[in-house]
């Protein structure tokens, strides 16, 4: 597939991400695809990758991803955003604190036949923290 293709169906994925489409996500995996994500000790496998996208949602109302930018170099496609948010149920164990997030990412996934095989996501995880409350915000 082309460069250009390859941003697509990236694109695409955030969007379902957005729609909390959790079947298109879920299409978009390969069968041996690996998420690693900061906030998670292991990768996540295709199930526990769709399963944190469900809970992302419900504790973080209107959640949108917003792509910034995006290149595409062989297999792999990056980019750069921010996700915003509302707070509003449980997250990673933080009661609901009805702050605003956003928060910015940078996000590599490699590509396989239109599919993810390997993704790497960057968050700004103090930032998000601290919007959380759950960690105080400089002075």
């Amino acid at each position: 597939m082309s460069a250009e293709q390859n941003k697509q169906l990236v694109a695409g994925f955030f969007q379902a991400m957005t729609d909390r489409d959790f079947d298109k996500i879920a299409q978009f995996l390969a069968p041996d695809h690996q998420f690693f994500f900061p906030l998670s000790p292991v990768p996540l496998g295709p199930e526990a990758h769709v399963g944190m996208n469900q809970g992302f949602g419900v504790s973080i109302e209107d959640v949108t991803w917003h792509i910034e930018d995006q290149m595409a170099v062989d297999d792999k496609v990056i980019t750069r955003g921010h996700i915003t948010g509302k707070h509003v149920g449980e997250f990673n164990g933080l009661p609901p604190t009805g702050n605003q997030l956003d928060v910015k990412f940078i996000n590599i996934v490699q590509l396989r036949d239109g599919k993810n095989i390997n993704e790497w996501d960057s968050l700004d995880t103090l930032t998000m923290m601290q919007q959380l409350g759950a960690v105080p915000a400089p002075e």
